[in-house]
């Protein structure tokens, strides 16, 4: 996680973006730039973004894995064979010949 104390002003990056872009990809790690001592933007190297995008997307799957686990163990789910049978009459060509 990303120490949030150490912040750099966006001036810093506008007067040396080589050098801040080269940290980035080097540490991997967010940076917080500021304005004025707000915090202002959070920039990421593309790998990190990726990576970031990957688990928010995993996290997704197993959070509506656990949703579904849980309806089903509620009772509020479909028999697979009345599912079965809604998507044949939805999709003729699905019916085993």
């Amino acid at each position: 996680m990303h120490d949030e104390t150490e912040t750099h002003t966006l001036d810093e990056f506008l007067r040396n973006p080589l050098d801040c872009l080269t940290r980035l990809e080097k540490t991997g790690e967010a940076e917080v730039f500021s304005v004025d001592d707000d915090r202002a933007v959070v920039m990421l190297d593309i790998n990190a973004y990726r990576k970031q995008c990957a688990l928010l997307e995993q996290a997704d799957m197993i959070a509506s894995i656990a949703e579904g686990i849980e309806s089903m163990e509620k009772g509020e789910g479909v028999p697979i064979e009345e599912f079965h049978a809604g998507l044949e009459h939805e999709f003729p060509f699905l019916k085993p010949s």
